[in-house]
């Protein structure tokens, strides 16, 4: 996570987000959520265990 807005952004970070707003795109379109659902679990399970609190709702 990026402590202060002024950080780059890595380049990795930036292939990470592209493939988030795939696996969305598909999840759109198709109406399945199975890979959404299944990666963030993988975010929340990761983010525990650093003892980082996972981000709250959107909406």
């Amino acid at each position: 996570m990026r402590e202060a807005e002024g950080e780059p952004v890595t380049l990795e970070q930036r292939q990470r987000m592209g493939a988030l707003f795939g696996m969305l795109g598909k999840a759109l379109t198709s109406g399945d959520w199975s890979a959404v659902d299944a990666e963030c679990q993988r975010i929340e399970a990761r983010g525990s265990r650093d003892g980082v609190e996972p981000p709250g709702t959107l909406l």
